[in-house]
């Protein structure tokens, strides 16, 4: 049984993935960064009234660095209103595999 069937099963609690709403990156930066309490109350910053935990962002990929040595990747980030870092660690390194200067990306993830 995974985590959700357990808790469905045990607490009749079902997990439900949160909105990913679209955001700016400037929006993203100039917000205030609010960190959750426990693992089921998610870190998220607030945003004209709402709490955004997962953001949908459309953006220029301006920079690509790859360490494989260390299992680390990162790629930066801008849709016209402000810079942004996304990382990903082993596992994860896939996704930017096949990302390089100049494309456009859709990234959904958690703040």
């Amino acid at each position: 049984m995974n985590l959700k069937e357990v808790l469905l099963v045990r607490y009749n609690m079902e997990i439900t993935r949160l909105v990913a709403y679209k955001v700016w990156i400037a929006s993203l930066l100039a917000s205030e960064y609010i960190k959750g309490l426990g693992e089921f109350d998610p870190n998220y910053i607030s945003l004209e009234g709402l709490h955004v935990s997962r953001v949908n962002i459309i953006a220029s990929v301006i920079d690509v660095f790859k360490n494989l040595e260390k299992g680390y990747s990162s790629i930066s980030l801008d849709d016209g209103s402000g810079v942004l870092k996304v990382k990903a660690w082993k596992e994860d390194l896939k996704l930017l595999d096949a990302v390089s200067i100049g494309e456009l990306v859709l990234v959904i993830g958690k703040i």
